[in-house]
C-alpha cells in the first residue's frame, strides 16, 4: 500500500516559525487483531474500523543531527481517552488510527509546548514528522506580541500557502465572533503587533482562545482567491471550523489559490 508525506505548518526556531512539515519514519501496512482491539478499548473506535499507520519523528530545533530526536515524547488520538503512544530512542513514533477520517493528533513532551494537529486521513498510512516548539521560545514569540498566554486558553496558529507552492502574502485572518488575542502576522520571525495583514512568512497567531469544540475562523486574500484547509478543519471558500484546547497549541495549513 503507497504512503504519502504530509505537508503542513511547522513550528521551527528558537525565536521563530517557519518552514514546512517532511514526514519521516517507516510504517507497517498490517491491522493486527492487537491494533484493532487497541483502537477499540483505548479510542473508542469500532474493531470493525479500518486503521492506518500515522508514523514520524519529533525534533527538537534548537539542535542539530540525532541530538535532535525527542524520545519519550507522548503522541495521542484525542478525545480523551484516546489511543497513545510514546516515541522511542530514535524519536519515531507509530500510532493507528481511523481510515478515511478526520482526527486530532497532540504531540506533547516536558520542555515543550503542547500541539495539537488536525488531520485528514485516507486509506493510506501516512507519514507525519513534527519540529516540536520549546515553552522558552513560544514564552519569547508571547513577549514579542506583548501577550501572556494563559493556562486555561488555547491559542490557534495558521499557515497561508499558495497553490502553486510558496507563501501567501496580503491576507487578512479572523475569528467570527471576535475572540482572544490577535490576529498577530508574522515578520522577521516574530509577531508583530502592528502588521495588518499575513507577510512572506505566512503564520498568523491567536493567543488566548476559550476552549470550544468549533471556532470559525475567516480568511480574505488580496485577490478573492478560493482556500481550503490542509488538515481536519471543516469549511469551504474563506470560512473554516474547528476546536480549540486549553493549553494547547492548534496548527495547520491553508492553501489559496
Amino acid at each position: 500500500m503507497p504512503r504519502r508525506s504530509w505537508s503542513c505548518v511547522l513550528l521551527i526556531g528558537t525565536v521563530g516559525l517557519g518552514g514546512a512539515i517532511l514526514g519521516l519514519g517507516g510504517c507497517s501496512d498490517s491491522n493486527s487483531a492487537a491494533d484493532l482491539a487497541l483502537l477499540a478499548d483505548l479510542a473508542m473506535v469500532d474493531a470493525t474500523v479500518p486503521t492506518v499507520a500515522l508514523t514520524g519523528a519529533l525534533y527538537d530545533p534548537r539542535k542539530a543531527g540525532t541530538a535532535a530526536l525527542i524520545a519519550g515524547a507522548t503522541v495521542c488520538l484525542l478525545p480523551e481517552p484516546g489511543t497513545c503512544v510514546t516515541s522511542d530512542t530514535s524519536g519515531v513514533y507509530s500510532l493507528r488510527v481511523p481510515a478515511k477520517t478526520d482526527v486530532q493528533v497532540r504531540f506533547s513532551s516536558t520542555g515543550f509546548v503542547t500541539d495539537v494537529f488536525p488531520l485528514h486521513l485516507d486509506a493510506d498510512n501516512e507519514d507525519f514528522g513534527v519540529s516540536m516548539v520549546p515553552t522558552d521560545a513560544y514564552a519569547m514569540l508571547q513577549a514579542t506580541a506583548g501577550k501572556t498566554q494563559a493556562a486555561d486558553k488555547g491559542a490557534l496558529i495558521v499557515t497561508l500557502l499558495k497553490g502553486a507552492g510558496g507563501i501567501l502574502n496580503d491576507a487578512t485572518l479572523e475569528l467570527v465572533p471576535a475572540a482572544g488575542d490577535g490576529p498577530f502576522y508574522y515578520q522577521t520571525r516574530a509577531p508583530d503587533a502592528v502588521l495588518g495583514s499575513s507577510t512572506g512568512q505566512g503564520f498568523t497567531i491567536f493567543y488566548n482562545l476559550p476552549p470550544t469544540a468549533g471556532v470559525e475562523l475567516k480568511i480574505t486574500t488580496k485577490t478573492g482567491q478560493a482556500c481550503f484547509a490542509n488538515s481536519a478543519w471543516e469549511g469551504t471558500g474563506g470560512r473554516f471550523r474547528g476546536p480549540i484546547h486549553a493549553d494547547q497549541l492548534t496548527s495547520f495549513a491553508i492553501t489559496c489559490e
